[in-house]
């Protein structure tokens, strides 16, 4: 029977990747992992995309391959944990770190998972947040390291942190799967469903070239958004 690999998955770009790369590559089984966040309006859009991607490699797969159904969490059933908080507003205050990290830490601590594979891709240049968690970031075989905040993320295995986007372009041409892998979603705010363009998804997808498959706003569009929001955070820092 082939080894069954738990992956958080979220309908982007890179945990598509591996979970593609997992069933039709290595022809090991996957139990996707799915954490709904109400406040988001991606939420709707994350699970077509996923029922969708779903379909098409099931198609495809080996026998004695199985994608599993997804295991679903929400988000708001799980009580703030302080240390987990004191670690997340600690690496916060070092630089920028999505909340997601704080949230997928408590339902990984209250579910006492380990090694649940969490697909962190290599950038050419490692973030400042890589660069504070993790020993040598930019070598072969990057590790968590020992600091106090780190352990915020010792609940997950990284298999794609010396990996890029491009890289795993490639990949998925190299395997036939890159039709599939297109089909994913990233947009934390669509626009009647398009991408925003403005949210940190959508600015890392335009960086790395990423965006193929999907179709933004208009550029003039998103200006106004981008300045709407700036006003909207300048605002709340005054009135804070």
């Amino acid at each position: 029977m082939p080894e069954i690999t738990t992956l958080l998955w979220t309908g982007g770009w890179d945990s598509t990747f591996r979970l593609l790369q997992l069933l039709l590559v290595e022809k090991r089984s996957v139990q996707p992992i799915y954490v709904i966040d109400s406040t988001r309006s991606s939420t709707l859009r994350e699970l077509e995309s996923m029922d969708l991607i779903s379909k098409m490699v099931r198609q495809r797969l080996s026998p004695g391959v199985t994608l599993y159904p997804k295991n679903i969490f929400l988000r708001s059933d799980f009580l703030d944990n302080h240390e987990l908080k004191e670690r997340f507003d600690f690496l916060k205050r070092q630089t920028r770190i999505g909340s997601q990290y704080y949230w997928l830490a408590l339902i990984a601590e209250n579910q006492k998972w380990d090694s649940v594979e969490l697909s962190l891709e290599r950038f050419q240049c490692p973030s400042v947040l890589q660069k504070l968690i993790f020993k040598d970031i930019e070598g072969e075989r990057p590790t968590l390291n020992n600091s106090w905040e780190a352990e915020l993320f010792k609940y997950w295995s990284f298999p794609l942190i010396t990996t890029t986007k491009t890289q795993m372009k490639q990949i998925a041409k190299d395997h036939d799967f890159y039709d599939i892998l297109l089909k994913r979603w990233f947009c934390f705010n669509p626009v009647k469903g398009k991408c925003c363009g403005t949210c940190k998804p959508c600015e890392l997808a335009m960086e790395e070239g990423a965006t193929e498959g999907v179709e933004f706003i208009h550029p003039t569009e998103m200006v106004v958004r981008k300045l709407g929001a700036r006003t909207r955070n300048k605002l709340n820092r005054m009135f804070s």
